[in-house]
C-alpha cells in the first residue's frame, strides 16, 4: 500500500485536528521532540502547529497525533468522520499499525492512560461530534 502524505490533504483543511485540543504526551514523547509540554496558542492551535499549518515536530509526534483520524474512546476505536484525508486510507490497518505501535514501542496501559486524560479533558468541540466505533481495543494492549 502506497503511504499516504497527509500534508496533500491536512494542510488545505487547515489542520482542524491540531485545533481546540491538547494531545495526551508522554514524558517520553516530550523528550523526543526536545520539548517541556505542548499547550495551545493564543489561536486554539497546538503549539506544534507552525508556518502554513505544518507540525514543526511531526517526526516526533505524539502517538495521538499519529493514530489521527482514529481515536480511542470507551475501549473502543473510533472514527469522528471529520477528516477530509481519512477516505483516502484503510482505516481497519491503520488501527492495525496503531496497535503494532502500541504493543512494540509503549507500555502497557499507555491506551489507558490515554482514555482516561480525555475523558477527563474532553474538548468542547467533540462534545457534539458524533462519532464511528470502528471495533474493540485489543484487549491485550490494556492494563
Amino acid at each position: 500500500m502506497k503511504k499516504l502524505d497527509f500534508k496533500d490533504h491536512c494542510v488545505p483543511c487547515g489542520a482542524w485536528c491540531c485545533k481546540g485540543e491538547n494531545p495526551f504526551v508522554s514524558r517520553d514523547e516530550l523528550n523526543k521532540l526536545g520539548v517541556d509540554h505542548i499547550s495551545q496558542k493564543a489561536d486554539g492551535s497546538c503549539s506544534l502547529l507552525g508556518e502554513g499549518n505544518l507540525c514543526t515536530g511531526y517526526e516526533n509526534r505524539p502517538w495521538e497525533c499519529r493514530a489521527f483520524p482514529i481515536d480511542a474512546r470507551n475501549g473502543n476505536w473510533i472514527y469522528w468522520g471529520n477528516c477530509e484525508a481519512a477516505s483516502l486510507i484503510d482505516l481497519s490497518a491503520h488501527i492495525d499499525n496503531l496497535e503494532t505501535m502500541l504493543a512494540c514501542g509503549y507500555p502497557r496501559g499507555y491506551i489507558d492512560d490515554y482514555m482516561d486524560y480525555h475523558q477527563a479533558n474532553e474538548p468542547a468541540k467533540y462534545k457534539t461530534e458524533q462519532y464511528l466505533i470502528l471495533r474493540s481495543i485489543n484487549p491485550n494492549l490494556r492494563r
